[in-house]
């Protein structure tokens, strides 16, 4: 049980952690008019082919992987995803 309970609080710190650097990279460049959307980079440590391979390669003009400012999805995808965004700029 006590094995259990430790793997659920550490995909929750992985989770969150995610999710407030995502947010915080998000935030800092929304308003930025040279930023014309967000790169999907997949964790070097991701094994298993997930929604993740599949953000990280769609393309919507702007290059692989990247999504505009208005079609970014959430971040993080999935419980343990350690995927990051980061700004492209024109």
């Amino acid at each position: 049980m006590y094995n259990k309970q430790l793997y659920n609080l550490k995909r929750i710190a992985r989770t969150e952690t995610a999710r407030i650097l995502n947010t915080a990279v998000v935030e800092a460049y929304k308003d930025n008019p040279f930023v014309v959307g967000f790169k999907w980079n997949l964790n070097p440590a991701h094994k298993i082919t997930d929604i993740c391979d599949k953000y990280a390669s769609v393309d919507f003009g702007l290059g692989k992987g990247v999504f505009p400012k208005d079609r970014l999805p959430m971040c993080p995808a999935h419980p343990n995803c350690m995927c990051k965004l980061t700004p492209v700029f024109k």
